[in-house]
């Protein structure tokens, strides 16, 4: 489950996702980034704020993921 992502990044996350809880969700993802700084999480922590309406954190976040190193 969960978003498509690179580097790991948060299944578990997915369920909050799914049933609609998109903020609780972001502050989820937030933390989770805190601690784990996989490129999935970014990715899905971008996702996150997108959604709420936070496009300007949103797109520093993809700016952020697309410097990270590819480990595909």
């Amino acid at each position: 489950g969960g978003f498509s992502s690179r580097g790991g990044g948060g299944a578990p996350l997915s369920l909050s996702w799914a049933a609609g809880k998109y903020e609780e969700a972001r502050l989820k993802y937030v933390q989770a980034y805190a601690v784990l700084k996989f490129p999935g999480v970014l990715f899905n922590l971008a996702r996150a704020e997108m959604t709420v309406g936070h496009d300007v954190e949103a797109y520093k976040l993809f700016r952020d993921f697309l410097k990270m190193p590819q480990t595909d």
